[in-house]
C-alpha cells in the first residue's frame, strides 16, 4: 500500500502561488522597461547551466573511469614523510564532500589533475602540488 502524501496547508499553498506570481510579474516588467538586461541575465543563466552540465558530465565519466578506489589508494600515492596523513585526509573528506552532487563516493587519484584543474576554477583551494 503506497504512503499518503501530505499535502500542505490552504496557506502556504497561497502564499507559495503568491510568490510565484509576484516573481513573474517583476520579470515580465522588468522585461518591458529593461529588455537588453534581462536578455543578458538570460544568457549568463544559460551560459551557467551549460557549463555545470559539462563539468558534472565530464566528472562523471572520470569518476567511472576510476570506480573502485577509496582512500587507501588515494593514501598510498603520496610520501607519507613529506606530506601529513591528517592532511592527506582532510584533502580526501573536503573532496567528497564538494564532489558529492557528481557521484556520491568519487574516486580520487592523487594525480587527478583534471579535478585539480576544476577545483582551481571553484571556490575550492585544496589542490596539492604535484
Amino acid at each position: 500500500m503506497p504512503k499518503a502524501t501530505r499535502r500542505a496547508s490552504l496557506l502556504v499553498r497561497l502564499f507559495a502561488w503568491t510568490v510565484v506570481f509576484a516573481f513573474a510579474t517583476t520579470y515580465a516588467y522588468e522585461l518591458w522597461t529593461h529588455p537588453s538586461i534581462v536578455v543578458a541575465g538570460n544568457c549568463f543563466l544559460v551560459a551557467i547551466v551549460r557549463q555545470r552540465r559539462s563539468t558534472k558530465q565530464h566528472l562523471t565519466e572520470l569518476a567511472r573511469a576510476h570506480a573502485g578506489q577509496s582512500i587507501c589508494g588515494f593514501s598510498r600515492s603520496f610520501d607519507t614523510r613529506k606530506t601529513d596523513t591528517w592532511v592527506i585526509r582532510a584533502v580526501y573528506e573536503r573532496l567528497q564532500l564538494q564532489l558529492r552532487w557528481i557521484y556520491p563516493h568519487f574516486p580520487v587519484q592523487a594525480d587527478s589533475s583534471k579535478i585539480c584543474g576544476w577545483i582551481q576554477t571553484t571556490s575550492i583551494s585544496i589542490c596539492w602540488p604535484m
